[in-house]
């Protein structure tokens, strides 16, 4: 998103009376090749769902391991043969 896209957003928040300051908005970076994980996919609103529930859901791919971030989302590690499905 580039600054004049930035300025209209904080013209258009001004004119409903909402004070905002445009600085806040920062361009993010996009990670480097070396911070980008291929084997793993991230899985958000799995909140009444099991390590056991997400393995099933996603039996197909071969998942290997789960790691919880939180109550409602995890991370799932997939064997390293099946990654080439989600690149």
């Amino acid at each position: 998103m580039g600054l004049k896209e930035l300025e209209k957003r904080y013209d258009r928040l001004r004119r409903f009376g909402i004070s905002c300051d445009v600085n806040q908005y920062k361009p993010m970076n996009p990670p480097s090749e070396s911070e980008i994980k291929k084997d793993t996919l991230h899985v958000y609103g799995v909140d009444y769902m099991s390590a056991k529930d997400v393995k099933d859901y996603f039996k197909g791919y071969n998942i290997t391991d789960i790691k919880w971030l939180n109550d409602s989302s995890c991370t799932s590690i997939l064997n390293p043969r099946q990654r080439k499905v989600f690149i």
